[in-house]
């Protein structure tokens, strides 16, 4: 009788397993699947520039310069390496695998986002004659015939890339792959793509210029201006960054809730880990990230940090 019930125990485990399955890299149980660390204590990873306008990243507080020149607009952290992505002194669009650069497009360029999915970099902006593009590794694919720019990028389950951004009609829109999806006929930009269990969100601004989120193509809209510059999802929860219509850096749960970070700036970029909301932008007196609403001053003196990741 107990042989009967093991072989029953192990008959079931298999066909959950069979039609579950397991979470795969980059993927755990929450949805949360641009997160690749286990970390109880997190580092607080963030890239920009400082106030001298050179392009770094901060580990914590702690810089390290990437030139005397160019910028810097992504971070991503992959088994421990930082990589950013941005512009170097001559403006060829790169990235940097911790302070080594590769360059993209030796014409120009830029690169806005990058992210790293099994172990392989993929970047997305624009190359030389402004056109949107993302590169896999240094090879591009280009998404429009004119001028347009991709301005994030996300990697999904099989390696599926989506891109945000605006098309050559100056419409907000999002490609997968090299399909484009319009999110706003008449005008907008869309800054930012996260991509949860098979949904893409999206978050910019409308043709109204009012900030907005996009759940496919349905808007939801945050203020009457302002911009939503950077979008995360969380166990469902919707988090979008940027500023408001008073210019007050801030962040919106699920597009009701507005937590308000200083009296001004703007919040640029947004991540959450393990509950806890983490931005990063700049206020009135510096570069900066928060932590909820504890500010952790960057560079005193001015700079600003355009992306953070927590590893």
């Amino acid at each position: 009788m107990k042989k009967k019930y093991l072989i029953y125990f192990i008959f079931i485990s298999l066909i959950i397993l069979l039609f579950f399955g397991c979470p795969e890299q980059g993927t755990s149980s929450s949805g949360n699947d641009r997160s690749n660390s286990s970390s109880s204590t997190p580092v607080i990873y963030t890239a920009g520039c400082d106030s001298s306008h050179y392009p770094c990243y901060w580990t914590g507080t702690t810089k390290t310069l990437l030139g005397p020149g160019g910028q810097v607009y992504s971070i991503y952290v992959y088994n421990g390496t930082v990589y950013t992505a941005g512009y170097d002194s001559s403006h060829h669009a790169c990235y940097w695998t911790g302070t080594t650069k590769t360059i993209l497009d030796t014409s120009g360029g830029t690169a806005l986002s990058i992210y790293v999915y099994n172990g392989t970099v993929y970047t997305a902006g624009y190359d030389s004659s402004h056109y949107p593009c993302y590169w896999t590794g240094t090879t591009k694919t280009t998404l429009d015939s004119s001028i347009g720019e991709a301005i994030s990028i996300y990697v999904y389950r099989h390696g599926i890339v989506y891109t945000a951004g605006f098309d050559s009609s100056g419409q907000a829109c999002y490609w997968v792959g090299t399909t484009k999806t319009t999110l706003d006929s008449s005008g907008g930009t869309a800054l930012s793509i996260y991509v949860y269990k098979g949904t893409v969100y999206t978050a910019g601004y409308d043709s109204s210029h009012y900030p907005c989120y996009w759940t496919g193509t349905a808007k939801t809209t945050l203020d009457s201006s302002g911009v939503a510059r950077s979008i995360y999802v969380y166990n469902g929860a919707v988090y979008t960054a940027g500023h408001d219509s008073f210019n007050h850096p801030c962040y919106w749960t699920s597009g009701t809730i507005e937590t308000t970070l200083a009296s001004s700036g703007t919040a640029i970029s947004i991540y959450v880990y393990k509950g806890t909301v983490y931005t990063a932008g700049y206020d009135s007196y510096s570069s900066c990230y928060w932590a909820g609403t504890t500010k952790t001053a960057l560079d005193s003196s001015g700079g600003q940090a355009g992306s953070i990741y927590v590893y």
